[in-house]
């Protein structure tokens, strides 16, 4: 029988299917021998780039991301992995590494000194940018026999330093009675103080309770501010 006579006697439904039946037949033969494995697309089945097939797994090339850090640059150091922070426009000494907290309730803590210790206490930071307020808390025990003489310094141009106190006893008043130098402010929880542009200084005076309390042991906050857009390392001082 001819290819012809085959062709006429085959049932209409085959019949007008038939060249597409042999177009996705042809096809299909032309995508299986496209690449050695299947892939007309001539790369890698699993999806990488040839030219990215030479790391230790047979899969990463180049600058290579570790898994570990979450999808970091392994080649980039970086400060939570023990890398060295970023410099800023600054330089070194504006890398605040030891930033004190930016409002009283996060203020770092220096502690208890009695009045009796007449020792100058130097406390040193930086602040970088308008926006970085520092603050340190600390405070004064009164004790018997010891002539209490507050000063708190600063030799740092460009910084606001104000300092705010609280009598110890929250029982007593405090009493608020001026500055020894700088001008009389009230900080952003109701404390009195005094603040002052350095260098300067900003010593507030105070008493605690009426003429029957001798303890005038105090509780202080020290404000740092920039009085310009910088980079400021700064220091100030405290004496009891």
């Amino acid at each position: 029988m001819s290819f012809g006579e085959c062709f006429s006697s085959m049932h209409p439904f085959l019949r007008y299917r038939l060249p597409l039946i042999l177009a996705l037949a042809a096809g299909g033969v032309w995508l299986g021998c496209g690449t050695d494995n299947g892939d007309a697309s001539g790369q890698d089945p699993e999806g990488y780039p040839p030219d990215e097939t030479d790391g230790e797994d047979g899969h990463t090339g180049g600058n290579a991301l570790d898994a570990s850090s979450g999808g970091k640059d392994a080649s980039k150091p970086d400060a939570s992995d023990g890398g060295d922070l970023p410099v800023p426009d600054g330089g070194k000494e504006c890398v605040d590494t030891d930033d004190p907290g930016g409002s009283e309730a996060l203020a770092k803590a220096l502690g208890d000194t009695p009045d009796s210790d007449d020792t100058t206490k130097t406390v040193t930071g930086v602040l970088n940018g308008v926006l970085d307020t520092d603050f340190y808390s600390l405070s004064v025990t009164d004790t018997f026999g010891s002539i209490l003489e507050a000063h708190f310094k600063t030799p740092t141009s460009g910084i606001e330093l104000c300092v705010f106190l609280k009598c110890k006893d929250a029982k007593v008043t405090t009493n608020f009675k001026g500055c020894t130098g700088g001008v009389e402010t009230t900080s952003s929880i109701g404390m009195s103080g005094c603040c002052a542009t350095g260098p300067s200084e900003a010593t507030p005076k105070w008493s605690c309770g009426g003429f029957t309390t001798t303890d005038d042991s105090a509780n202080f906050y020290v404000r740092i501010k920039q009085t310009a857009d910088a980079c400021t390392p700064y220091d100030w001082t405290y004496t009891f």
